[in-house]
């Protein structure tokens, strides 16, 4: 029995290639994890229609699972007793039985130690002020990460970066981010004003500085 395991980071944007994939090495079992879709919006028949049953657990957030058989598939069980939540139990594990083995599908967070709360936007903001910290009292960088005073706008600022750094590549910078559709990449990509244009180019030119001096 062949059983593989995939963070697909987002099951809508990775359809294309989990079909070419499952049809091309045919796995008995696949788990997969950050599906980022509810259980109703789970491309359920693209599968299927390869052969496979289905086990999901998914709120349509940043986490969702899924186990995918086509060695049988019974005794379904989404979460596990005394699973811990932050603050209340997410999409992360789900459980079968394919083919008379017991399969767990399971999301875990990563880099944190037990007990540990999720990583907080306030958590996010303080590690940014953080970096600004570190970039010094040059007053052009002081200017420029002066915008990044949330995570969300780490976030804007990421997506402009990769899609300058791709030549306007929007379907591979929609991949990255694991967007399902190019409106919501689009949201992250707009530089609003001729400033924040600006900002981006000193920014690149003290990186080229920093690398020749």
């Amino acid at each position: 029995m062949r059983l593989a395991t995939w963070n697909v980071n987002s099951v809508v944007v990775r359809l294309p290639r989990l079909a070419d994939w499952l049809a091309s090495s045919r796995p008995d079992i696949l788990c997969l994890q950050e599906t980022k879709v509810a259980d109703d919006a789970f491309p359920r028949s693209e599968v299927e229609a390869l052969g496979y049953e289905l086990a999901l657990h998914g709120d349509g957030r940043w986490n969702g699972v899924a186990i995918i058989s086509r060695a049988g598939l019974a005794d379904v069980v989404r979460g596990f007793d005394g699973e811990p939540g932050f603050p209340g139990p997410e999409a992360r594990a789900v459980s079968a039985t394919c083919g008379g083995l017991r399969v767990w599908c399971v999301y875990v967070p990563n880099g944190r130690a037990l007990p540990h709360n999720r990583l907080t936007t306030d958590g996010a903001r303080h590690a940014l002020a953080a970096l600004r910290r570190r970039m010094g009292t040059d007053p052009e960088m002081f200017e420029l990460f002066s915008d990044l005073r949330s995570p969300h706008a780490a976030r804007h600022t990421a997506a402009t970066t990769l899609l300058e750094a791709t030549d306007g590549d929007v379907r591979l910078v929609q991949e990255v981010l694991g967007h399902a559709n190019l409106n919501t990449l689009q949201g992250y990509t707009k530089i609003v004003d001729a400033r924040k244009q600006e900002a981006y180019e000193r920014y690149q030119e003290f990186l080229d500085r920093k690398r020749t001096g």
